[in-house]
């Protein structure tokens, strides 16, 4: 749940007009728990009314941009960073999802990068070659 959690207390400050948020890292993450059910447990799928935390994190993003609009028709200039990581071989959380979610943020004019792992899996994608400098050229730049 830590990047679907990191994104909602992101949108939450940002929304309210708390201290803006400067960037967020997330790294092998899920659209959305529905999504999830939709991918591990198909055959609950006629059950998901049953839920009562959905973790959107689609929607976070959304928030996130839509915030950053109000703002800016304000005259406010608030520009989050997002940072997307994704292991390419997540055998958990399909590295789709990842891809669905930075889309998302473009379509919002988020500066969103993605950074893609080829042989990175849901657990170790940190020991990736170069998963550490690139992270850390990612935060240097932003």
């Amino acid at each position: 749940l830590g990047g679907s959690a990191a994104l909602h207390l992101a949108s939450f400050a940002i929304s309210k007009e708390f201290k803006p948020i400067d960037g967020v890292i997330v790294e092998n993450s899920f659209t959305s728990i529905d999504d999830v059910v939709d991918v591990h447990f198909s055959m609950l799928k006629n059950f998901k009314f049953l839920l009562t935390e959905n973790w959107d994190s689609m929607k976070s993003v959304s928030t996130i941009g839509n915030a950053v609009d109000e703002a800016t028709m304000r005259g406010d200039v608030i520009s989050p960073k997002l940072l997307f990581v994704s292991g390419r071989k997540d055998e958990i959380v399909p590295p789709k999802m990842m891809d669905n979610l930075y889309d998302e943020a473009k379509v919002h004019n988020l500066k969103a990068t993605l950074i893609k792992f080829e042989n990175g899996d849901h657990n170790m994608t940190w020991l990736e070659n170069e998963y550490f400098s690139r992270l850390c050229a990612w935060i240097n730049n932003n």
